[in-house]
């Protein structure tokens, strides 16, 4: 029973490994359009990402924030962070018949996405603008999960087949880093802005560890991640320009960076809101 434990486990820690892997949630860049050299401006939002890969839902409540400030006259800089919680869940087929079950999974991730940008159309004035950014991200995620399992043993003369359930315990922390990059479009309609939107992002690759207590015992593993194909992500945000308030959403379909090839579909409401404040030293 010892080795079939230890079996279980291995497979547990690498399907553990391709299910933080996959949970790595960077959001598009807040829209920077029609900044003075003055201006410095902060945005705050809320997204709500929806996750699934297989039969394993994901949906995750984030918080970003960034600050933009222009430093000459058609770009800038901007430094975007967002922290959020992960709530997931869904069918564990292992094809070994008593682990198949329900897998419960929460966490907690962090990212940090400073980008450059450009104004390729746009001046100081609320008219027309097309913004181009580009810049490296930073992500961490830390997943728990736990399913329950039945588990087997014999005892006693002649030997009995006795069995019960217990309960799989997953812990996970994973390292990503990469780049994106993207263009923005400012269109006024009256009182409010149309800003579509397309983002470009990619995991160059990054590092995973992660631990398994089963059966009373516990068994740990660490890897490092392979970078991923180039993915795309089309959105748009509506802006209601005389309140600063913003709503918007995004999709994206990418591969796995498990390297099975499956698809991972992921779809992004957001809320965001706006501050736009003038510096007397434009910094």
């Amino acid at each position: 029973m010892k080795i079939l434990l230890m079996f279980l486990a291995a497979f547990l820690l690498t399907e553990n490994i391709k299910a933080g892997e996959t949970f790595q949630f960077a959001p598009p860049p807040f829209n920077i359009l029609n900044l003075r050299t003055v201006d410095i401006r902060e945005d705050s939002g809320l997204d709500y990402v929806s996750m699934k890969v297989d039969d394993i839902k994901f949906k995750a409540v984030n918080f970003s924030k960034a600050r933009t400030v222009k430093k000459w006259e058609s770009g800038g800089f901007s430094w975007g962070y967002n922290f959020g919680g992960v709530f997931g869940k869904g069918d564990f087929a292992s094809g070994l018949g008593s682990l198949d079950s329900e897998m419960r999974m929460t966490g907690m991730t962090f990212g940090m996405q400073p980008n450059f940008y450009f104004d390729l159309a746009g001046k100081e004035e609320d008219d027309f603008s097309l913004p181009f950014y580009f810049g490296p991200h930073l992500n961490f995620s830390t997943l728990f999960g736990s399913f329950d399992y039945m588990y087997y043993y014999t005892a006693g003369w002649p030997p009995t087949l006795y069995s019960y359930k217990d309960t799989a315990y997953l812990t996970m922390f994973t390292m990503m880093f990469g780049w994106q990059f993207g263009i923005q479009a400012g269109i006024n309609l009256g009182p409010v802005k149309f800003v579509p939107y397309i983002d470009f992002h990619q995991e160059l690759g990054g590092s995973a560890s992660s631990s398994v207590d089963m059966g009373g015992s516990s068994y740990s593993s660490s890897q490092s991640i392979k970078s991923t194909p180039l993915s795309s992500s089309p959105g748009f945000d509506i802006v209601f320009r005389n309140i600063g308030l913003s709503l918007g959403g995004a999709f994206n379909t990418m591969k796995s960076t498990s390297g099975s090839g499956k698809d991972v579909k992921i779809t992004t409401f957001h809320l965001r809101w706006q501050t736009k404040f003038r510096s007397v030293c434009g910094i």
